[in-house]
């Protein structure tokens, strides 16, 4: 993939290097053995463990291999750090809790819209709030 002024950047797979990092963690059976691998009819650590395992199995492992190398934060330290965004006035926080209290849509789905869509639900969303704040003052 080419990046700013012509220079090579290669793709991150977080798939595949969760599965790695999962696989160096198994310390027993060893994941390495050439045996244990034609047994299940795989090739390398990463297709052996999907193989072994069934799919909740292997995706506790996933879970467990993150969480010991620090990849996962606790659900609370989220929860504060979310709070504090929407306190000191972060936009994009702000908007979500907005989209997701009055206009029902859930937080996940505004960020997995384009740029143009997002963009027109924002700016909808600030039009909505003038009039509102336009209205209180009247009716003051």
């Amino acid at each position: 993939m080419k990046g700013r002024n012509g220079s090579t950047i290669s793709e991150f797979n977080q798939e595949e290097y969760v599965a790695k990092m999962a696989a160096a963690g198994v310390v027993y059976p060893n994941l390495k053995s050439q045996e244990l691998q034609e047994s299940y009819k795989a090739i390398g650590a990463e297709m052996l463990l999907r193989k072994m395992l069934r799919p909740g199995e292997y995706g506790v492992l996933l879970e467990k291999a993150q969480e010991m190398n620090g990849f996962v934060t606790d659900t609370k330290e989220l929860i504060d750090e979310v709070k504090k965004l929407i306190e000191e006035g972060d936009a994009s926080a702000n908007y979500a809790y907005y989209a997701l209290h009055e206009l029902r849509i859930l937080p996940h789905e505004l960020m997995n819209m384009n740029e143009y869509e997002r963009a027109a639900i924002y700016a909808m969303i600030d039009i909505r709030v003038e009039q509102e704040r336009k209205a209180r003052r009247k009716s003051k």
